[in-house]
């Protein structure tokens, strides 16, 4: 195996931008927006749900409380993957770089919910060769904390590891910790950046 990890994030690059989006709308198709973004993304309590500090129990009471939901843990679940599908180009693409001896990895702010129930669906944290995740660290992009566990976790010195997100933000501690970095935009733009870091392709 090359020594060498492509590391990537999940929403918005191996998963659709749309696919977060569709859930929010389809567990809660009567809020606004405004309201439905912030509780269900940006809320004190997402955040606490993704460094792992409150279960899902709690964080449904909260939701429940906040959108005035009924549905229950299982009806949340099943929503939640018949709204998610893969980015196609982005999986063949990391299975081709597998296949010709590359390190693939995940660096995710997530929630145990969603990886669980699209593991479930999908089967994808298999194809990875490492996985990290903010709810198992305790710590969120771009905290310096998450991407040294995954320079720990992938066995390899900072240089060799290249990572992209669809947020620029979440980047910066990575590039001080000497992480080769790029932003996401699209596919064909992400299959440059990875050639321009000397992986073939």
């Amino acid at each position: 195996m090359k020594d060498i990890l492509i590391c990537f994030d999940l929403d918005g690059l191996y998963f659709t931008s749309e696919s977060f989006q569709r859930f929010k709308e389809t567990l809660a198709p009567d809020i606004e927006k405004e309201k439905r973004d912030f509780v269900l993304a940006l809320s004190d309590e997402m955040k606490a749900f993704k460094l792992g500090n409150i279960s899902e129990e709690e964080y449904r009471e909260r939701v429940k409380k906040e959108l005035g939901l009924s549905c229950s843990l299982e009806e949340i679940y099943t929503k939640l993957r018949d709204s998610y599908e893969v980015n196609p180009d982005v999986v063949q693409l990391a299975n081709n770089l597998k296949d010709k001896g590359y390190k693939i990895g995940i660096c995710s702010n997530n929630f145990v919910t969603r990886i669980r129930e699209l593991d479930k669906k999908f089967h994808f944290l298999d194809d990875f060769d490492v996985h990290i995740f903010s709810y198992e660290v305790g710590a969120m992009k771009p905290d310096t904390k998450i991407f040294q566990v995954l320079i720990e976790k992938s066995w390899l010195s900072a240089e060799q590891i290249i990572y992209s997100d669809d947020d620029e933000k979440k980047l910066s501690w990575a590039r001080n910790l000497w992480i080769q970095t790029f932003v996401f935009h699209d596919f064909d733009e992400f299959v440059q950046d990875v050639k321009n870091c000397w992986v073939k392709i």
